[in-house]
């Protein structure tokens, strides 16, 4: 018996016993709330023998997802600490178009949000660079998405220019970021090819690194693979579970070490690594707002800048920090 409330929910069974017939009768389907009241196009499956995850992308985002999940089945296969896929009965694919979407069916993990402890600092380092190991042998094809690009400084002027006629605080913040940006770009150079190239995983924060416990996390979303600079990936991540509390940094960046060993230089230019992510992430938002008229991510300019110029102010302070 399928226990359905709404037509929504109709759907997703009937896509469920379409792609997985395997997968018994299904108790309940309930949709994963984004944040409290709103939706996310993700289900919770109950079946009479165990939980499932149901993701669910528009058919027109089929070739990223694709990408993504023979990735994730790929690291999935080596031991890393990633959520199980399941092919669907009729073709062995895992991925099935129905109803103007593209769906798959995974493992749903018994996992909690970052609490905040210095345990789950650690195993969010060791997950992401267990998993960076594995993808370091990936031999797939990984597409060019450059969401998070470099700035030039033909953009800067460019968005000077358009930022000096308005006077709320947006524009303002643009105009100001616009002036630093060239002066900290003529105090400190960026060091070139210090940290090795490889397929990782972008976007390493604690919405997609959950717990099991507080020693093992699962790292989830694979949209995010890319080829980069290391320590790009890991200085990101490192920032969003540690912030800027010494302590915290040494820690994530020792317990990453210890799986994936680090250059010294590499340790040494962390807080650039962070100022150059923060500032690939600035320009994601700047273009949204002056190139696709999206303005619905302009509140967080201030954290970006915030953090960005925080990590310039820490650039000499992690060098012994395997010491």
């Amino acid at each position: 018996m399928i226990f359905c409330k709404t037509q929504l929910q109709e759907k997703t069974a009937h896509t469920l016993h379409r792609g997985w017939k395997e997968i018994g009768r299904i108790d309940s389907i309930k949709p994963v709330e984004r944040e409290p009241g709103v939706h996310s196009s993700n289900f919770i499956i109950e079946t009479e023998y165990r939980r499932y995850l149901l993701k669910a992308v528009s058919e027109e985002e089929i070739a990223p997802l694709q990408e993504a999940v023979q990735i994730q089945d790929y690291c999935y296969q080596r031991k890393a600490s990633v959520p199980r896929l399941f092919p669907r009965t009729d073709n062995g694919e895992w991925i099935l178009c129905n109803n103007g979407c593209a769906w798959v069916l995974m493992e749903y993990c018994e996992v909690s949000p970052f609490q905040g402890k210095l345990t789950e600092v650690q195993a969010a380092a060791d997950a992401l660079a267990r998993l960076h190991t594995v993808l370091r042998g990936y031999n797939g094809s990984i597409a060019v998405r450059p969401r998070y690009c470099d700035l030039s400084i033909d953009e800067i002027q460019k968005f000077e220019r358009a930022s000096c006629e308005n006077s709320d605080t947006f524009h303002q913040q643009v105009v100001q970021f616009c002036k630093d940006w060239q002066k900290m770009m003529e105090q400190c150079r960026y060091p070139q090819r210090c940290s090795p190239t490889q397929p990782l995983h972008q976007d390493g924060h604690p919405g997609n690194v959950l717990f099991r416990s507080q020693d093992q996390a699962v790292i989830f979303d694979f949209a995010h693979i890319l080829n980069h600079e290391r320590m790009l990936a890991i200085a990101f991540s490192c920032h969003r579970f540690a912030g800027f509390d010494a302590y915290a940094v040494r820690a994530y960046l020792r317990a990453y070490h210890a799986v994936d060993p680090l250059l010294p230089e590499e340790i040494a230019a962390y807080p650039l690594f962070l100022a150059k992510e923060c500032l690939r992430r600035i320009h994601f938002l700047l273009r949204l707002h002056f190139f696709d008229g999206d303005s619905s991510w302009n509140f967080e300019m201030e954290r970006k800048l915030s953090v960005w110029r925080e990590a310039m102010d820490h650039r000499d302070q992690y060098g012994e920090v395997l010491t």
